[in-house]
């Protein structure tokens, strides 16, 4: 079975977080792994009392403010499934789109997706 992980990078915005968050949870087909990675320098305890809501999501919370890539780049290295979904904490996904990503590969694991 393939496994699919959903990444968030986050940095100072808690509210938009949580509403990708959610979107995320109601997927028609559950991710294997939710990721929170945050880097922000404002919104830290936001982001903190978040992670005591969600107990199946993983946060990551940096301690050093990071570049965009530098924050790509050490996310990318946390994950071992098959596929990966880069979000932001401003996304918000439709409840099919993990379904979706799914259905793609399948039909063609050569694939590289972008949404």
């Amino acid at each position: 079975m393939t496994t699919i992980s959903v990444v968030i990078l986050s940095r100072n915005r808690p509210d938009s977080l949580k509403v990708a968050i959610d979107s995320i949870i109601e997927q028609q087909i559950k991710p294997n792994k939710i990721i929170v990675s945050d880097n922000s320098t404002t919104e830290k305890k936001k982001i903190i009392s978040l992670n005591k809501c969600y107990k199946n999501i993983e946060f990551i919370f940096n301690n050093k403010n990071e570049t965009v890539a530098d924050h790509y780049y050490r996310v990318l290295k946390e994950i071992k499934s098959d596929l990966i979904s880069i979000c932001h904490d401003d996304d918000r996904l439709l409840p099919n789109y993990i379904y979706e990503i799914l259905n793609a590969y399948n039909i063609n694991k050569s694939a590289i997706i972008f949404s």
